[in-house]
């Protein structure tokens, strides 16, 4: 579908799949900002679409931006700046993520998911 895709892993990776990253190309959608994307999508009843919070560049993450109280002389170096690492900046900013279920109703909620962001995507002027 336009604008909504689900990464391409290489075949030796083993992903955790606590949840379905799917990349989101605002281009693809005449410029649709992710946020209006997802809170369409919540309105459509796909409340579990989430943005990635806590998942992101090490630089950008606060931990690493506002070392406070980490091992003596960590804070007193200079680390990466958030902005050395673009495409991990726009792999955050371009990724939604689904959960992943595991019960016998699997199936209904995965094709109920499918069927609100395909909605979104393929209605997405209205939205602009």
């Amino acid at each position: 579908m336009p604008g909504v895709h689900v990464p391409k892993l290489d075949d030796r990776a083993r992903p955790p799949w606590y949840a379905l990253p799917l990349r989101y190309d605002r281009d693809a959608l005449d410029g649709l900002p992710l946020d209006q994307f997802v809170t369409a999508v919540h309105a459509e009843g796909a409340r579990e679409t989430d943005l990635p919070g806590s998942t992101r560049s090490t630089a950008d993450h606060p931990l690493f931006q506002r070392p406070g109280a980490l091992p003596r002389g960590y804070a007193d170096t200079d680390g990466a700046a958030a902005e050395d690492y673009p495409a991990a900046r726009l792999v955050h900013s371009s990724t939604m993520k689904l959960p992943v279920w595991h019960s016998e109703q699997d199936p209904t909620l995965a094709n109920a998911y499918v069927t609100a962001i395909t909605k979104v995507a393929l209605n997405h002027k209205v939205l602009l």
